[in-house]
């Protein structure tokens, strides 16, 4: 049993290392579209983008 335990304990690690990375990579995208104006290019196309 104690075998199990520690795995699941491993296991819970790993996704919160993942979900730390990810959580990072997800910061790094809307600073980029921010950085070159994306959502101003969408406001201001002016009709619906193909």
């Amino acid at each position: 049993m104690e075998v199990s335990g520690i795995e699941e304990e491993e296991a819970r690690a790993e996704v919160d290392i993942w979900n730390y990375v990810f959580g990072y990579a997800k910061i790094a995208v809307v600073k980029c579209a921010i950085e070159l104006g994306i959502a101003d290019v969408i406001e201001n196309y002016g009709s619906p983008m193909p």
